[in-house]
């Protein structure tokens, strides 16, 4: 998002490294303001642009700009759930333009899985009683420190299933809702992962890899 990004290659390098050393070939989306022609024939037929809702722009935010566009993290799913031809896709992963693939894909959700479990997550149901079902994202954990505050996630890499992580995606946009200030998207994280420590929070689960 933004002129910036809009002028520099970091999107054609972070889906080259997806297709090469990530060898996956399967659908990538993304979501830009950038205008329509900039990516126009760019990428392969498997690659899908989407321009970016309007009313999802509105700057929320009392810092700097870029939180707004750091805010779209947590609509991913709302804009993937508009894409009929993916609607059989169960695993999300979410990647920062600036992050590149440093081994296959499946290799790497292989390692991840074994470790975390994280196919083994529940499916998308509504308990007898009727109780919100569990819901988690998956994180790398953080190197970034920001003044006194060392955030527990880093969210240029995030993975999501496409039912059970609507709920913690709309904890993380409300709390950064609420969190006008705040400079870095990862700082939302932070709290819900203090209520979940606490208990004040236990539908939705923070997982730091």
């Amino acid at each position: 998002f933004g002129q910036d990004a809009a002028e520099s290659t970091l999107l054609e390098r972070c889906v080259l490294s997806i297709r090469r050393r990530g060898d996956f070939h399967g659908p990538v989306v993304i979501i830009t303001d950038a205008p329509s022609a900039r990516y126009l024939n760019v990428f392969d037929e498997n690659v899908i642009v989407l321009k970016n809702r309007e009313e999802d722009m509105k700057d929320y935010f009392e810092s700097d700009g870029s939180m707004k566009y750091r805010r779209f993290k947590t609509l991913i799913l709302e804009y993937i759930d508009n894409i009929p031809e993916l609607e059989s896709v169960e695993w999300v992963y979410y990647l920062d333009i600036d992050v590149i693939m440093g081994q296959p894909l499946d290799d790497l959700m292989d390692q991840l899985n074994e470790k975390y479990h994280i196919k083994d997550s529940p499916k998308h149901s509504i308990a007898a009683n009727g109780a919100t079902p569990s819901s988690q994202l998956y994180f790398f954990k953080n190197s970034k420190t920001s003044g006194l505050l060392n955030f527990f996630a880093n969210s240029g890499f995030i993975i999501m299933n496409r039912h059970t992580s609507k709920y913690c995606l709309e904890l993380w946009q409300h709390v950064m809702d609420s969190r006008r200030e705040d400079n870095f998207d990862e700082a939302s994280l932070h709290v819900i992962a203090h209520l979940f420590d606490r208990g004040d929070e236990t539908n939705c689960q923070l997982v730091s890899m």
